[in-house]
C-alpha cells in the first residue's frame, strides 16, 4: 500500500513540476481513505495534496535560507517559494520569487511575481480580491479590490489607505483625478492639462483651483491677480444670510471681507456676531492694536499713527488730551501785545505772532489740536482787544454826549446874547 501511495505522489509531483528529476519525501507519507488525498508530513491529509511541517520553531526566509518552505518551484535558476512559518500560532506565510542560489550572493535578486497577468485580451479581466468572502465575484475590469484598510509603509493602517514615510502618493495621467463620494455627493480632485490642480463637484464645476505658479482661486479658475483670489460678490450684512467672500471667526464674533455686487460699489470689511440670530451686532475693528501705524492711500506714514494721502470727510472730529488750552489768556496777569507791535510784526512777517507761516504749513503741516488752541488764543486775545476797545468807545461816547450837552448850552446862551442886543 505504501508503494502505491508513493507512486501516486511521485506522479503528481512530476506532472506539477514537469522537469523534476529528484524526489525527496519524508518518512511519514500517507494516504487518506477520503477521496484519495495524499499527505506529506501527515498521515491524515485533508486535501488532494496536504503538506505538513511540524517544526516547533519559526524560520523565515533570508538571503541564505528559504525558511519554513512547503513548496519550491524551480526552473533553471529561477524559483518560486511557498512557505508557512513553524511554531504554534505564528500565523505568517509567504510567496517568494527569486534566484535559486542562496549562497549569499544572489539571494537578494528578486523575480517579478505576476498575479493575474495580462495575457493579451483583458475584455473579461478580473483581478485580485482581498478581504472579501470567497463567494464574492468582483466586477470585470477591477484589478484589485480590498475590503478593509490598506497600509503602505505601515502594518497598522488606520484608514482605508494609510501611507507612512516613503515618498508619498503620485497619480500620473493626462487627466489624473481622485474622487471622494458618499451616497449622494461627490468631489473630484484632479489635474488639468496645464498642470493646475482643481477641486470640483461631480458636475466638474470648479470649487477651488491651484495653479502651477502657486496661486489659489476660489470661485475662479484663473487666479492671476494674487496668491489667493476669491470670486464672490455681496453687500455687507449683520443678520440673515451671511455675506462676504471671507470670514474669520473668533469666540462669538467674526470679521467679514467682501466686494460689492454693484457697479463701482467698492469693497468692504465688517465685524459682526458670528451667529445670524443676533441682528445689528457690530463690533470694534482694531488696526494694529499692539502698535504700528496705519496708512490710507500711502505706505509712508512719516511716523504718524494714521496717515491719509487725500481728503477726510467726517461729521465730527474730537481731539483729546490737548495741553495748554488757552484759558490763560483771561488770567489777570496775561499781557496782551500792543496793537502797534502786532501791526509792525504783520507788516514784516505777513502772519500773526505764534501762528506758523504759509511756508511752514506747506513744509510741516499743522497739529490739529495745537492749531485749534493757537487759533482760540488769538480769538480770546481779539476778544480782550474788543472789550478794551469797547470800554474806550463807551468812554468816548460819554465824552461826546457831555460835549454835545455843553455845546447845546453854549448855543442857548449865544442865542440869548444875540437877542438881547
Amino acid at each position: 500500500m505504501r508503494k502505491i501511495t508513493l507512486t501516486i505522489l511521485v506522479t503528481i509531483i512530476i506532472i506539477s513540476l514537469g522537469r523534476s528529476q529528484t524526489l525527496n519525501v519524508p518518512d511519514d507519507i500517507g494516504t487518506s481513505t477520503n477521496a484519495g488525498n495524499v499527505g506529506i508530513g501527515t498521515t491524515s491529509p485533508q486535501s488532494n495534496l496536504h503538506i505538513n511541517n511540524s517544526d516547533v520553531n519559526a524560520n523565515f526566509p533570508s538571503l541564505t535560507s528559504r525558511g519554513d518552505i512547503l513548496q519550491l518551484f524551480e526552473v533553471i535558476n529561477n524559483t518560486l517559494e511557498i512557505g508557512v512559518a513553524g511554531a504554534s500560532n505564528t500565523r505568517r506565510s509567504w510567496i517568494l520569487s527569486r534566484h535559486d542560489d542562496l549562497s549569499g550572493t544572489y539571494g537578494k535578486y528578486y523575480s517579478t511575481l505576476h498575479l493575474q497577468p495580462n495575457i493579451g485580451d483583458k475584455s473579461q479581466f478580473r483581478g485580485i480580491a482581498i478581504g472579501f468572502t470567497p463567494a464574492t465575484h468582483i466586477d470585470i475590469g477591477t484589478h484589485l479590490a480590498v475590503d478593509g484598510n490598506v497600509g503602505i509603509g505601515t502594518v497598522s493602517p488606520n484608514y482605508q489607505l494609510h501611507i507612512k514615510d516613503g515618498s508619498g502618493l503620485r497619480v500620473q495621467s493626462s487627466n489624473a483625478q481622485i474622487v471622494f463620494s458618499d451616497i449622494s455627493n461627490s468631489l473630484k480632485l484632479r489635474m488639468n492639462n496645464s498642470g493646475d490642480l482643481q477641486l470640483t463637484n461631480i458636475s466638474d464645476n470648479s470649487l477651488c483651483h491651484f495653479d502651477n505658479n502657486g496661486n489659489v482661486g476660489i470661485g475662479t479658475t484663473n487666479p492671476i491677480e494674487s496668491k489667493l483670489v476669491i470670486n464672490h460678490r455681496s453687500e455687507p450684512g449683520l443678520s440673515g444670510n451671511k455675506t462676504g467672500a471671507l470670514a474669520i471667526i473668533g469666540l462669538n464674533t467674526e470679521l467679514a471681507i467682501g466686494a460689492s455686487s454693484q457697479t463701482n460699489g467698492g469693497s468692504w470689511i465688517q465685524t459682526r456676531h458670528k451667529d445670524s440670530q443676533y441682528p445689528a451686532s457690530a463690533y470694534t475693528l482694531a488696526l494694529n492694536p499692539l502698535g504700528g501705524n496705519v496708512g490710507i492711500g500711502t505706505s509712508n506714514t512719516f511716523g504718524y499713527k494714521l496717515a491719509v494721502n487725500g481728503t477726510i470727510g467726517a461729521k465730527e472730529v474730537k481731539v483729546e488730551n490737548t495741553s495748554a488750552w488757552p484759558d490763560y489768556v483771561f488770567s489777570d496777569n496775561y499781557k496782551l501785545n500792543d496793537l502797534n507791535e502786532i501791526e509792525n510784526f504783520v507788516k514784516e512777517n505777513k502772519h500773526l505772532p505764534d501762528i506758523p507761516s504759509a511756508r511752514e504749513v506747506e513744509e510741516n503741516g499743522i497739529q490739529l489740536g495745537e492749531m485749534d488752541a493757537k487759533l482760540l488764543q488769538k480769538i480770546e486775545e481779539l476778544t480782550l482787544y474788543m472789550i478794551e476797545q469797547n470800554k474806550k468807545t463807551e468812554t468816548l461816547i460819554e465824552k461826546v454826549e457831555t460835549l454835545e450837552s455843553e455845546n447845546e448850552l453854549l448855543k442857548g446862551k449865544i442865542i440869548k446874547l444875540e437877542t438881547a442886543e
